[in-house]
């Protein structure tokens, strides 16, 4: 199979690596219940490099391309192409993906201020990114919940939804990001999946919602996150089966809850409705 990132990026003398050539190329290998399907194995390897610290001397990033000296050698030019490749893809996949690398080679320098710093946790977390974990967050964008089971909100210092948290379905300390935010210079896409680490003091002070059980949790109370991937939220659902392909296909075997027709604006609304009422 050929994926259009592969194309145009090879086409702009920028071939990737083989590592994620081979995911989005769809390998077998990389379609497995486990790991779901190729594009979403790029998206957790791409992760990977997002949590890593920036060092001034490091050039692991470049391990993205497969000729990553010659990058250096051309540098300004490569800049150049590899940013005016965003504009240039098709798909809103491929646009995702694109924009993720860019920022991974070349840092986001949020200039407006508004947007939102998540501080890294240096340590994996014991937070699965099976194909499986959109599960509770399907079901949560119609409104059911387990007895039992809570739905944190992380919110920004004016009490902005940023990210839910699920507690009591699956792994705990599972968030998907409801706004675009930034880990280490990478701008991460709406539908995210990362996990979270906080004390019991976070959750002291933090109000209850209004409209669903859980709280609403400081993201400057948080220790830190981890990118772990997209979600097949991510992508529009017109689009999803063509970016996600054995992904999505085994979340509607499965009998997930309206894969194809869930959107994310659903769970922003949700997460709208439990701030009404709550004090700052």
């Amino acid at each position: 199979m050929h994926h259009e990132v592969v194309e145009r990026f090879s086409a702009a003398g920028l071939r990737l690596c083989p590592t994620l050539e081979t995911m989005l190329g769809e390998d077998p290998s990389h379609r497995t219940e486990r790991r779901g399907s190729g594009y979403t194995q790029a998206t957790r390897y791409l992760a990977a490099r997002i949590n890593h610290p920036r060092l001034p001397a490091r050039l692991d990033d470049l391990g993205i391309f497969k000729d990553w000296k010659g990058y250096l050698e051309e540098e300004s030019s490569r800049h150049s192409r590899l940013c005016a490749l965003v504009d240039e893809m098709e798909r809103e996949e491929s646009r995702l993906l694109t924009l993720m690398i860019r920022d991974i080679v070349l840092p986001y320098a949020d200039d407006s201020g508004k947007g939102t710093d998540l501080p890294i946790w240096p340590e994996k977390l014991k937070v699965g990114s099976c194909p499986m974990a959109e599960k509770w967050f399907l079901e949560l964008a119609h409104g059911f919940i387990p007895r039992k089971a809570r739905c944190n909100f992380l919110v920004d210092q004016d009490g902005k939804p940023l990210l839910l948290e699920k507690t009591g379905m699956g792994d705990d300390r599972s968030c998907l990001s409801l706004r675009p935010l930034i880990m280490n210079g990478v701008r991460i896409p709406v539908g995210s999946l990362l996990a979270v680490e906080y004390g019991a003091k976070a959750l002291e002070n933090a109000p209850q919602n209004h409209t669903i059980p859980g709280q609403q949790i400081r993201i400057d109370d948080c220790e830190g996150f981890r990118m772990l991937r997209l979600t097949t939220l991510s992508v529009s659902g017109a689009n999803r089966r063509r970016a996600f392909s054995t992904h999505f296909d085994s979340q509607v075997a499965e009998g997930l809850f309206e894969p194809e027709k869930t959107e994310m604006r659903q769970l922003q609304q949700l997460a709208e409705d439990a701030m009404l009422g709550v004090a700052s």
